[in-house]
């Protein structure tokens, strides 16, 4: 091999230890700045609940309220999730009489609820002779059968007399208000004219935050304004079944 030969081998020898040391320098230092970035962590979904339900129901017999005889309501003690309160009694005897229910509507679930719905009860009666249920609408209006009209004498008991019951639910509590309103309803509120307010609104969010209640005071009275004349009063037992009120509540 001439001199130039080793010469120019020597250099492309060169050349390649140099260019091979160059990449492992770089193969090296860029593995030597690697890095790995994580994100880990735990995450949970609490139980929710919906449980809007009456809490408490008794009767009043604070002095002067419930007056009729053997009046009842089934015990619901400390239970939850009860929607519907059954089995409200009361026996009249004398005009003027009036059954008292104290109850509750309480929140115990994790949402806020608003009323969305109201419905007014149905108060039907029956006769002990009668084969069927007369609603008031369908019973003698009141004004004539104070007016004693003609047409009233050949009607049964239950015709005469349904009209004469009438109910009355209000409010026990002032510190009640809406999700979205601050005015409070005022203790004695008649609830079921609540329905056209800004406070409990069938159409607006109003309702009961997480954790709320609503106190009321159910009444039901026997010829409240003792207008019925006597000879119209019942001769014999009328049962009388007051259903279907009804309020609604969705998630505020």
């Amino acid at each position: 091999m001439t001199k130039d030969k080793d010469e120019k081998y020597q250099i492309i020898l060169l050349g390649s230890v140099i260019i091979c040391a160059i990449f492992t320098f770089v193969t090296i230092a860029w593995a030597a700045f690697t890095t790995t970035l994580k994100i880990s962590g735990t995450a949970t979904v609490k139980a929710q609940t919906w449980n809007v339900y009456w809490s408490a129901a008794s009767v009043d017999n604070s002095t002067g309220k419930t007056t009729s005889l053997a009046t009842s309501i089934d015990a619901i003690g400390s239970a939850t999730n009860i929607i519907e309160l059954k089995q409200l009694k009361a026996d009249f005897n004398k005009k003027k009489q009036k059954a008292v229910y104290n109850m509750t509507m309480a929140n115990g679930g994790t949402f806020n609820a608003k009323l969305t719905n109201y419905t007014t009860p149905t108060i039907s009666c029956k006769g002990a002779s009668d084969s069927a249920w007369v609603t008031q609408s369908a019973a003698v209006p009141k004004a004539d059968v104070i007016a004693k009209a003609s047409s009233v004498a050949s009607k049964t008991s239950a015709e005469r007399i349904c009209n004469f019951i009438e109910y009355e639910l209000k409010t026990k509590t002032a510190s009640f208000t809406s999700s979205v309103n601050t005015t409070p309803i005022t203790a004695g509120q008649n609830f079921s004219t609540l329905v056209n307010t800004l406070v409990l609104d069938k159409t607006t969010s109003t309702g009961l935050a997480t954790g709320g209640q609503l106190e009321l005071e159910l009444t039901i009275y026997f010829d409240k304004d003792t207008q019925l004349p006597a000879e119209y009063l019942p001769t014999e037992e009328v049962e009388i079944k007051y259903e279907t009120f009804e309020a609604k509540f969705d998630q505020a």
